[in-house]
This record gives C-alpha cells, structure tokens and sequence, in this order.
C-alpha cells in the first residue's frame, strides 16, 4: 500500500507539473496574439490619424507642433490632450487618467493610462528628445492585463513585468552624432514600433545580461524594454530565453 501512495504522489507531482507547463504555454499564446493584435491596431491607429490630421510633423503639442515641443511643454494635461486627439479617437481605448510609469524623470510621473473594452491598458509617456534634435519622443507601454498587472505592480515604480507588459515607442531609429548613439523620436515620420533605443542590431545586444533595456532572466539596470523586440524578431512568438 506504501509503495502504491509513493507512486500516486509522484504521478500526482508529474501531471501538476505537466498541467502547470501547459497552462503557461496556453498564457504565452493568448500573450503573443494579443500583443501582435495591438501592435497592428496601434499602428491603424496612427494611419487613420495623419489622414485626418495631417502627417506626424503637422501634429501639434501643447500648441506647439511636436517637432519644435520642449520640456517647459510637457505637462499631464497636455499629455492627455495629445494622447485623445491622435490616437484613442482612432483605437478602442478611453477613461484615460494620469499613471506614473516612474519616478526617474519628472515626465515618468505625467503618464496617461487609458483602459481598453478588453481590460487590456495602453500607457503612454511622453519626453524630450534627447540629443540635437528637438521635439518630443512617445513611450507606449500595452499591458495585456492591467488588473493582474497591478497586483504585482506598484505604481510609480518602473514597468517592469515582461508576462503583462510589452514596450513600444513612436520611433525611427537615426544616429545623432552629437550624442553618439541611436535616437528615438517622433520626428521622423514613422509609426509605433517595438522599443529599440540604443540596441546594437543584434539578438545578442536584446539579451545582454545587465544592459540598460536587457531582455534577459538575469536582469537589466533600468527595465527590460528590449523583450519587445524580442519577440518580434522570433514572429511574435516567446523565445525560450525570455524572461516570463
């Protein structure tokens, strides 16, 4: 009788563990569609919305249009105007409120969060460009559960959960030869992509341990931004090095 209880423990252990592994893979597929399915609509988005008004340049913040926007702009109330007039108008996205995405940088603190039908948030956060350029650059964060999220999650520190958030970024990449590194703004024309800022080109530049945007299970030295691309780069499906 002893020996048949062991046998039934250990079986009982082995399907709780097969169980568990199928139910994350499970999670991971519903994570990779939906994070795809934003990707696509976030960016029919910004399509629909320089048909109606005008292309990105022509966009204007905080009475300024984005390319000549400085940081003496950048305030909450002007973050929320921008954000409903070009893009939660063309997305299914609304009751957007103040969310802080940090505590670094002032403008980590003046994020506008607005929920989805889905439960589903998309944050934004708005900076400087850095470098010789000037205007405004758009961080946008899709949290694929903001409920689950914010149990693990308090506000005001950094996003850093890779299962519930995935990282974007209004960008093109150039090279700013005074700063001497790639830039990320919303001055050159182009739609919402994976965040990329400063990566190399490589996978290996993605997963570096220790990195400032790394997308590694042994960590980073600012957040993980780089997972996004990650995925991407392995048609949207999880790598079996990401951090989840």
């Amino acid at each position: 009788m002893a020996e048949v209880l062991i046998v039934l423990g250990i079986l009982g252990i082995i399907a709780a563990l097969t169980l568990m592994q199928v139910l994350t893979k499970v999670d991971k597929k519903v994570a990779s569609v939906k994070v795809y399915k934003f990707y696509s609509m976030i960016n029919q988005a910004v399509a629909m919305s320089t048909l109606y008004n005008g292309g990105i340049d022509g966009w204007f913040y905080g009475g300024k249009p984005v390319a000549s926007a400085d940081t003496a702009n950048i305030t909450y109330e002007n973050n929320r105007d921008f954000v409903e007039t070009y893009f939660t108008k063309y997305m299914r996205a609304g009751n957007c409120e103040n969310y802080m995405v940090g505590s670094k940088n002032e403008n980590d603190k003046r994020g506008v969060k607005c929920m989805m039908e889905s439960g589903d948030a998309v944050i934004f956060a708005i900076y400087q460009v850095i470098g010789a350029d000037i205007g405004i650059s758009v961080d946008i964060y899709y949290v694929t559960n903001f409920t689950a999220m914010s149990k693990r999650h308090e506000e005001g520190n950094f996003l850093t959960d890779t299962r519930y958030v995935y990282y974007f970024s209004m960008r093109k990449e150039t090279f700013d030869d005074n700063m001497e590194e790639v830039n990320s703004n919303l001055n050159n024309k182009i739609f919402v992509g994976p965040y990329s800022l400063n990566w190399d080109g490589t996978v290996e530049g993605l997963t570096k341990t220790g990195t400032q945007y790394s997308c590694s299970k042994k960590g980073y030295t600012f957040y993980p931004a780089y997972c996004t691309k990650l995925l991407e780069l392995n048609g949207w499906e999880f790598p079996d090095n990401y951090p989840w």
